[in-house]
């Protein structure tokens, strides 16, 4: 949000560049610019995800991009567009058990120390053949 608001834009994500694990994603809009699009989308796709039409019209908006070496110090932190820590299909099932019996935390499982685990396990083997369904 903070680098919306500074960046004067209509529409920041980190999906432009594929830097942070998928399931990471994060798109956030100015109020004003989601008006313009709930006015001029007509398609259904537009209407259920809102976001694609930002991506789809990028002329009409001024897109601001979001990079993990942005967020991250930590250099096994950045470009990991290849991890995916979402959960669709049962080997992702699988993933989240093996982190969330192995990484210690209270309430919020913390994201780096899940990641660390994947990489000093090579816990990525487990779901790395899962396809990402499309939006569309």
């Amino acid at each position: 949000m903070a680098r919306l608001v500074e960046s004067g834009g209509d529409y920041c994500a980190n999906k432009f560049e594929r830097t942070f694990p998928r399931g990471f994603d994060v798109e956030v809009f100015t109020m004003e610019s989601f008006e313009r699009v709930y006015q001029e989308s007509t398609e259904p796709h537009h209407r259920e995800h809102v976001t694609p039409y930002y991506r789809e019209n990028p002329q009409e908006f001024e897109t601001v991009s979001l990079t993990a070496d942005q967020v991250f110090d930590e250099p096994y932190m950045r470009d990991r567009g290849e991890l995916r820590i979402t959960l669709d299909e049962a080997d992702d099932y699988e993933l989240f058990r093996r982190i969330y019996a192995q990484v210690e935390y209270d309430d919020i499982l913390p994201v780096d120390a899940a990641i660390k685990l994947i990489d000093d396990e090579d816990l990525q083997r487990l779901n790395a053949h899962v396809k990402q369904k499309n939006v569309k």
